[in-house]
C-alpha cells in the first residue's frame, strides 16, 4: 500500500504540510527483512511534505502464505499506522484492502470507480464508537496535564457545580464541516455520555500507545486515537475517522472568510496565466493553471463575473490558500 499526501475525497488531489504525528505499525520493521510487516519510508515527525517532490509518504508491505492472509495482516498494519498533520489516503487504503472485491482479487483500473460508494462514503458519517473514543482521549489527555501542573485552583477542571452534576462538553467538527456535541457526567469508575439525545454509560480503560479499551453499554472495543492539538484521528472496529476538537473560544477574523476572492488548494507553482484584470470571465472558464507534486492543476472561475487582479504571474511559487484571483462585486 502507497501511503500519500492526497485527498481522496477531492478526487485525490496532492496535499502538502507539516508531519504533525507519525505511528509505525508495532510489528513493523524498518532495518531488516524480517517479520511479516514492513514500513519503508524517508520521513519523520517534523518533516514537511513539500510542493517539490511526489506526495508518497511511505510504503506499507504486508507477506502472507496466501492473499487472505496477506491482507488480514495488512488490515492490522493499517489499523495501527497513524499520520496527522497533512491530509492523506489512509482510511482509503483501510477501505481498499477490506473490500469483498479486492480480497477476490478482482482488481483493475475500474476497480474504484466499480465501488466508489464503499471505497468514497459520505465524509459526515461518524459512528458513536468514534466519538466516544475522540472524547475519551480528550479526557485523558486533560487529566494528564492537570496531574503535570503545578497545584493550583486555577488548574482544577473539575467542573463541580452547586446541586448540579459535574457535566463535560466537548463539540467535534466532522470531515463536512457538521458538528456534534458529546456531554459526560462523570462517576465513580465511569461516565454517562449523551450524543444525539441518547444517553450511554462508558468506561474507559488505557491500553498501550494510543489504544483505548471502551465500554459503551453492552459493547466493549479496543479504539487507537492519535492526536496533534485540535486535530483527532479514530481507528475503531467501523473505520478511521477524522474530527477536530472544537475550540468555542476561536475568534475567526473578518478577512478570514469566504467573500470574492479565488484561493489557491495547495502550494504548487504558476504554469501559466489565462486571464487579466477586467476580463469578463463566465464560470468554469479556466483562468490559471498551477503545478504541484509532478501534476498540472487548471483553475477555473467559480462564478461568472469580471476580474479586478489576479495574483500571481507565470513561474511565481504560490502558497497554499493564498488568493489567485480577486472578482468585482
Amino acid at each position: 500500500m502507497r501511503l500519500c499526501a492526497e485527498n481522496p475525497a477531492n478526487n485525490f488531489l496532492p496535499e502538502a504540510g507539516r508531519i504533525e504525528v507519525l505511528r509505525a505499525p508495532r510489528e513493523s520493521h524498518l532495518e531488516d527483512d524480517e517479520g511479516d510487516v514492513r514500513l519503508d519510508t524517508g520521513v519523520r515527525e517534523g518533516d514537511e511534505v513539500s510542493v517539490f517532490y511526489d506526495p508518497m509518504i511511505a510504503k506499507l508491505i504486508a507477506w502472507g502464505d496466501d492473499r487472505g492472509e496477506a491482507a488480514r495482516r495488512m488490515q492490522s498494519a493499517l489499523a495501527e499506522t497513524a499520520l496527522l498533520g497533512v491530509k492523506t489516503n489512509l482510511a482509503f487504503l483501510e477501505r481498499v484492502v477490506r473490500h469483498p472485491a479486492f480480497l477476490a482479487g478482482d482488481t483493475d483500473t475500474g476497480f474504484i470507480e466499480r465501488h466508489r460508494a464503499d471505497l468514497l462514503p459520505p465524509e459526515s458519517e461518524v459512528p458513536l464508537e468514534a466519538l466516544v473514543a475522540a472524547a475519551a482521549r480528550v479526557f485523558l489527555d486533560e487529566q494528564s496535564n492537570i496531574a503535570a501542573a503545578p497545584a493550583s485552583p486555577w488548574n482544577h477542571t473539575g467542573g463541580w457545580r452547586l446541586n448540579q452534576p459535574a457535566l463535560r462538553r466537548m463539540e467535534f467538527r466532522r470531515a463536512d464541516a457538521s458538528q456534534v456535541a458529546v456531554e459526560a457526567v462523570m462517576h465513580a469508575g465511569h461516565a454517562m455520555v449523551t450524543v444525539d439525545g441518547r444517553t450511554h454509560r462508558v468506561t474507559i480503560r488505557p491500553a498501550d500507545g494510543d489504544r483505548l479499551q471502551i465500554a459503551l453499554d453492552e459493547e466493549t472495543y479496543f479504539a487507537q486515537v492519535s492526536r496533534a492539538g485540535d486535530e483527532l484521528s479514530a481507528v475503531t472496529p467501523q473505520g478511521r475517522y477524522a474530527l477536530q476538537l472544537v475550540d468555542p473560544f476561536h475568534y475567526e477574523p473578518a478577512d478570514a472568510m469566504p467573500d470574492a476572492r479565488l484561493t489557491a488548494l495547495m502550494p504548487g507553482r504558476v504554469v501559466k496565466v489565462m486571464a487579466a484584470a477586467g476580463d469578463a470571465v463566465k464560470k468554469g472558464q479556466a483562468l490559471m493553471i498551477l503545478e504541484a507534486m509532478k501534476m498540472e492543476h487548471t483553475i477555473v472561475s467559480p462564478r461568472d463575473g469580471v476580474i479586478e487582479r489576479v495574483a500571481f504571474t507565470e513561474n511565481q511559487l504560490v502558497p497554499a490558500d493564498a488568493v489567485l484571483v480577486a472578482f468585482r462585486e
